[in-house]
């Protein structure tokens, strides 16, 4: 047998293991991680009140159209937040905007407790829009700065994951939570889920702004496409639920809470 063919074997096992060493997840990623618990606890905050805040406009004397203008109002600011988000992600730290985010979508909330009137409602919305508007947009810019490029897949599925969890679990909670404890105390725990999901972000890496490229005015509407998506579908579904006996609906959930209606007022 000739000499060089244990060498190369071992050569040839060497190569065909180098691949499963640097097959590495994004979960290993201390900063990834760090962005997921932000992520649940971000979104956990706007999905909690997604169908609590009309409900509370109701026991106001709102009538649907009204209701439904707190969520309206919400996500057009946020909208019109995200336009204005990659001007500033050229600006300043990406974790910033998403520390500001989550604090501008927590901090709001228990204001809400304060007065059940529509301007009311409709002011504290903007706000949390805004916040909800720097949170959809830096959470998907720092999937593609915190992992490389070959993980990028896999990171990308398991943010979705992240976004998707808390609109799975928190969504129908939120009226039924209204029910057990009562709108005051459920505005204050949807205003602390973001602001503890804050903490996360100071352990991030640092993630500095990029030189912009001529081509990214044309990517643009593409990279907002999936923060889009995920501000309709649960709006969608709560729209769908809602049907053409929503109002009294509503009210029988406010009838059946006693709590509720005295604990926020």
């Amino acid at each position: 047998m000739d000499k060089s063919c244990p060498h190369a074997y071992q050569e040839l096992v060497r190569v065909s293991e180098e691949p499963r060493v640097k097959d590495t997840t994004a979960l290993q990623h201390r900063s990834f991680r760090l962005l997921l618990v932000a992520t649940v606890g971000g979104f956990a905050g706007y999905v909690l009140l997604l169908p609590v805040v009309p409900l509370w406009a109701v026991t106001g004397g709102a009538g649907e159209i009204a209701a439904g203008a707190t969520n309206a109002v919400f996500m057009l600011v946020t909208v019109l937040t995200q336009l204005g988000m990659p001007w500033l992600l050229k600006r300043i730290d990406h974790r910033i905007a998403f520390a500001s985010g989550t604090m501008l979508i927590g901090l709001p909330t228990p204001l809400y407790a304060l007065s059940s009137d529509l301007w009311l409602l409709l002011g504290v919305s903007g706000l949390r829009g805004v916040g909800f508007g720097l949170l959809t947009v830096t959470g998907a810019a720092l999937v593609a700065e915190l992992v490389p490029a070959a993980q990028h897949g896999r990171a990308a599925g398991l943010y979705g994951l992240s976004v998707g969890l808390p609109n799975v679990l928190f969504l129908p909670a939120g009226v039924w939570l209204t029910q057990q404890i009562g709108f005051g105390p459920l505005f204050w725990i949807a205003g602390a889920l973001p602001v503890a999901a804050t903490a996360a972000v100071l352990g991030m890496s640092r993630v500095r702004a990029k030189p912009a490229q001529r081509s990214g005015a044309s990517a643009f509407p593409l990279a907002l496409l999936p923060s889009w998506i995920v501000m309709s579908i649960p709006a969608a579904g709560s729209r769908r639920a809602g049907g053409p006996s929503r109002a009294d609906g509503l009210r029988r959930i406010h009838d059946a809470g006693p709590v509720g209606s005295r604990t926020a007022r």
